[in-house]
């Protein structure tokens, strides 16, 4: 599975506040987006897809870099067992 990687997209953030001098109200001003949104972005939260956007023009990250293999959920590993089925073999293989 595929997983945005939110930790890494955060530190990149805070790389180029800290080499541009900048404090978050800045980026907020820079990016257009809300001093809220900002701030709960860099607590922990996950941005939308707008914001997304928006930080990642500012930032000239690439999204690419972001996106990392992620270990299954318990619960995406429960559903892939129903879906082989108890004989282990595939469904779509019969």
């Amino acid at each position: 599975m595929k997983k945005f990687d939110l930790d890494k997209f955060v530190f990149g953030l805070e790389v180029l506040r800290k080499a541009r001098n900048m404090n978050w109200a800045d980026i907020s001003e820079e990016t257009g987006l809300s001093t809220s949104t900002v701030n709960r972005l860099h607590r922990g939260g996950r941005p939308d897809a707008d914001s997304l956007a928006a930080l990642l023009h500012w930032s000239k990250m690439d999204m690419k870099d972001l996106i990392i293999d992620a270990p299954l959920e318990a619960e995406e590993t429960v559903v892939q067992t129903r879906l082989v089925g108890f004989d282990g073999a595939d469904p779509h293989d019969r």
